[in-house]
């Protein structure tokens, strides 16, 4: 049966309002009923900061810089890329909105504006409060793609969509040959960049962890560059895109990074935009129009409140000529672009970023999509308007994407775009075997319950991996029987101080007096963020060498990362046998697979013991002898 776009979409539509009135609905709660004292205390505004400047620096933004009157704001919770409000403090009902670029601790204050949302308002030397908003931004881009898709008649997307919607088989030509790839990739490393070679319309790279999904896409891509004229690479989000830029510029390609420079990683500040535009042998140029221009604005705005006849015509002169300088500016900036774009093999933006205006207009053979098992599906929507194929990495056995709301419509969010289609085409994918990061005990369990048992440690990693192993790699220590019960904290999280302080003392016995030749990172993860701010608190006071480096952090944010240890804390302790959480068995694979050689889980298996995966993760951990009783370290 054939299925319109209309259609198709309509769900997703719907997923997406109920996630924009979740948002929304949050921000009312946390924010905009309390008080602007209140704000303040929970660091969710700012007030009393003066607007020191305001200057043009191209692309349709204005940069205003503010200077922290009240010191008292230190300790707030902002990060750069934070959208905000920008209120006038002595006229709360003028406000615009822009995006946090620069904080200076305790001094200053920069953020970035719309030319085509810059207000009258703002002027030198007045006072404004800053508060944080949430950026619907995003939901915002995936909906007027959807909206474009609904009415597109290109052929060649037509067929996409046919594809990506399961009406139409995907068909590949006979394959190429991966001769010319690197050496050092594996067979099957092989086997999935001459599979997207050869695809027409969709490939679908499944990359479990530590296979070298990332750098098997960077390979890819890199092949593809060599054939077509330009290709799209993208992310979900700005870490998994600017590792992406960082490899591929790494492999001697021509990478152009499009994004908010606010939100791009500064190491890679040399392949954004706005570093590449500076490189321009006419940015000299262009930068002496926007000052010329800023000069006669500032010139015709010293007109304030009572002038003459003379003074009138001045400041309109001034106020033209200004708009005059400016328009030419514009028009540089954007033959630089222009240029600056052409000459670029690889593009590099997020999902969302995709739909940059330096963008709009243009085609692309292919498009990538790293981390697909982690976005929305509107989101991927967006690039795939400047597609003709497909080729998505991921791994839909960890985590899913964030849904917020828990509205039955805002659920079809939780299954990604790679998730139904690696289900729909199986012949259509390719999943890599040789796993670099695990210990092959650490693998074992993980791959029989998530990968049909097809996992392998490379041989490479057994040899590096096996003379830093202790004979224990694995250990569940059982907390059941202790009465180290689970507590509720004040904002519904979980936390479990008797788990907590059996974690700290195993921690302070293994590695409280190793002696390390080599740094070895420690990461202690739990699913619940009451309880990452309880070990935090308590692990401060652990001396341990300065060799190790720790990290504590939910299982979540976690996910991509991965230390030579790793200590989970499941938390749940009760007599219901309930384990939130824990229900998703994706976050415990990807808690597991985070560990390189040395792996410590602690949790009561008279509460998880009840669910058939916890079940055979016990059986495992008795198997190999890994089992101890929290009792040992009371």
């Amino acid at each position: 049966m054939k299925i319109k776009p209309s259609d198709y979409f309509a769900p997703l539509f719907e997923a997406l309002q109920a996630e924009k009135e979740e948002t929304r609905r949050r921000f009312i709660s946390d924010v905009a009923q309390k008080t602007l004292k209140e704000k303040i205390e929970a660091g969710i505004c700012l007030s009393a900061v003066r607007l020191e400047q305001l200057a043009y620096q191209g692309m349709d933004v204005w940069y205003l810089r503010f200077r922290l009157l009240n010191r008292s704001v230190l300790g707030h919770t902002w990060r750069v890329g934070d959208a905000l409000r920008i209120v006038l403090e002595s006229a709360e009902t003028k406000d615009c909105r822009g995006i946090l670029v620069r904080w200076a601790e305790g001094k200053e204050i920069e953020v970035a504006v719309s030319a085509t949302q810059l207000p009258d308002f703002l002027e030198e030397g007045a006072r404004y409060a800053l508060e944080q908003l949430p950026d619907e931004q995003s939901i915002l881009q995936m909906e007027q793609a959807m909206n474009i898709w609904q009415q597109l008649e290109n052929p060649r997307q037509k067929l996409l969509f046919e594809v990506l919607s399961g009406q139409r088989q995907p068909s590949f030509c006979v394959p190429k040959t991966t001769q010319e790839l690197p050496s050092f990739l594996n067979a099957k490393q092989h086997e999935a960049i001459s599979k997207i070679l050869s695809a027409h319309e969709l490939f679908l790279l499944h990359g479990p962890p530590g296979t070298g999904k990332t750098n098997t896409l960077v390979q890819a891509i890199k092949a593809v560059a060599g054939t077509e004229r330009q290709v799209l690479a993208t992310a979900p989000s700005n870490t998994a895109v600017d590792i992406l830029c960082e490899r591929l510029a790494a492999e001697g390609l021509r990478v152009l990074r499009i994004g908010h420079p606010a939100r791009i990683d500064e190491q890679l500040w040399q392949f954004t935009v706005d570093a590449q535009k500076q490189k321009h042998r006419d940015f000299k140029r262009l930068k002496e129009w926007y000052r010329q221009a800023e000069e006669y604005r500032h010139l015709a705005g010293k007109y304030k409140r009572s002038y003459g006849k003379e003074e009138a015509v001045q400041r309109r002169l001034l106020y033209k000529e200004a708009r005059q300088v400016q328009q030419d500016a514009k028009d540089l900036e954007k033959n630089i672009l222009r240029e600056l774009v052409e000459q670029a093999q690889v593009i590099c933006a997020t999902l969302v970023g995709c739909a940059h205006p330096l963008l709009d207009g243009m085609r692309f053979g292919t498009v990538f999509v790293d981390e697909a098992a982690q976005a929305l599906e509107p989101a991927v929507w967006i690039p795939l308007l400047k597609a003709d194929r497909l080729v998505m990495a991921g791994d839909h056995c960890q985590l899913p994407p964030t849904v917020l709301s828990p509205a039955p419509e805002a659920q079809i969010l939780q299954q990604t775009l790679f998730e139904k289609l690696i289900h729909a085409y199986p012949e259509a994918a390719c999943m890599l075997e040789i796993q670099y990061r695990m210990h092959p005990v650490i693998m074992e369990f993980p791959s029989q319950h998530f990968y049909k048992g097809k996992l392998q440690a490379a041989p490479t990693l057994s040899a590096s991996i096996m003379h830093c192993a202790p004979p224990q790699v694995i250990t569940f220590i059982d907390t059941a029987g202790t009465g180290f019960e689970e507590s509720k904290s004040a904002e519904g999280s979980f936390f479990n101080e008797g788990e907590a302080r059996v974690l700290y003392r195993h921690l302070e016995e293994e590695w409280g007096r190793a002696s390390l030749s080599d740094v070895v990172q420690v990461g202690v993860i739990s699913p619940y963020s009451a309880q990452v701010a309880l070990l935090k608190e308590l692990l401060q006071s652990l001396p341990l060498p300065t060799r190790i480096q720790l990290k504590i952090s939910t299982v979540d944010s976690f996910q991509g990362q991965e230390c030579e240890v790793i200590y989970i804390s499941m938390v749940r302790s009760n007599e219901n046998m309930d384990i939130g959480f824990l229900n998703d068995i994706r976050r415990m694979n990807v808690a597991m697979t985070r560990a390189k050689y040395r792996l410590v889980i602690i949790g009561d298996s008279s509460t998880v013991g009840g669910h058939p995966f916890y079940e055979a993760l016990l059986r495992y951990v008795e198997d190999i002898g890994a089992y101890r009783s929290a009792w040992e370290w009371r």
